[in-house]
Formats: structure tokens, sequence, C-alpha cells
């Protein structure tokens, strides 16, 4: 059986802070409130924002790469609030 190809984005660090930078600006814009996107067309935005060499990413996988943050974020928060991690 053939297997699809990988089509996963390799996030390099530098790639990471362009995202969490771009992100923040829209933030300070209002943009998000209290977490939530509150402007669909933020995700362009931020998307166009990005490095050329980044330029072939979508923003569903923007998208997806924020949520897999967050989600991270939250755990190493709740793990760190339970005296687990130093």
């Amino acid at each position: 059986m053939e297997r699809a190809p990988d089509t996963r984005t390799v996030w390099h660090p530098e790639h990471v802070q362009y995202l969490l930078v771009n992100f923040i600006e829209e933030k300070n814009k209002k943009a998000i409130k209290e977490s939530k996107v509150k402007d669909k067309l933020m995700w362009g935005r931020v998307c166009s924002k990005m490095p050329v060499h980044m330029s072939s990413l979508s923003e569903s996988a923007i998208q997806t790469k924020w949520k897999v943050l967050k989600k991270d974020y939250m755990a190493v928060t709740i793990l760190r609030n339970e005296g687990g991690v130093g």
C-alpha cells in the first residue's frame, strides 16, 4: 500500500518567533479578544507577514500551529502549577 506524502511543515524556532510576533501585533490591533480570534481575516494578515521562505504556508497551517503552541503552553503551565516542572 502506498503512503500519502508527508505534508507536515517543519517549524524552526525563528519561524515560530515570526508567528508569535505577528500574532502579538494583531492582538494589539484588537483582532483578538480574550484569546479568541474575532477578526477571521487576521490569519491571512499573519500569513502574508511571514518571511519569503515561509510563503508556502497556508492560513490553516498557521492557525493549526498557533493552536498547538497554545495547547503546549497550557500543559506546561499546569505542570508548573503542580510543581512538576522547574
